[in-house]
């Protein structure tokens, strides 16, 4: 599982239940289209477990633009809908992450969604692992 998949996963969760919204993942100074999203990542942290098992802990932050002049409604129904629709997002091969701590905050005119993805990772050695092992033995008479 790798960072870009997650956002792919998000990206659709975003367009099933915004149609009407364009999302995007890298920052646009003019001419986006609104109403629409910014995908970002804030950061990422990693703890090392047993082993070679780690822990990434992925901190996102979508925002949502509008234009229209009624944009405070507009904030609550789109507030609303992202706490209670995206909860849970499905991955390309059928894996479900849950988005943890998830909050949202208006500023400046935008509305933050913000939440973490814990994703669990055993490294895997490369290579050969045990070679052939040749034993030769005899029996002893009595």
């Amino acid at each position: 599982m790798t960072i870009d998949k997650i956002v792919v996963a998000i990206n659709q969760e975003l367009e099933k239940n915004f149609p009407e919204a364009t999302i995007y993942n890298e920052s646009i100074k003019q001419g986006f289209k609104a109403p629409c999203f910014f995908v970002s990542i804030l950061n990422t942290t990693t703890e090392k477990g047993l082993c070679k098992t780690y822990t990434d802990n992925i901190f996102f932050n979508v925002q949502y633009f509008n234009d229209i002049e009624d944009r405070n409604v507009d904030f609550m129904r789109v507030q609303n809908k992202l706490l209670r629709s995206i909860e849970y997002v499905k991955l390309e091969d059928g894996k479900v992450i849950r988005l943890n701590n998830r909050r949202i905050e208006k500023v400046d005119d935008r509305l933050h969604y913000f939440f973490d993805v814990d994703i669990n990772i055993i490294e895997v050695a490369k290579g050969i692992k045990m070679e052939d092992l040749e034993k030769e033995g005899v029996v002893k008479d009595e």
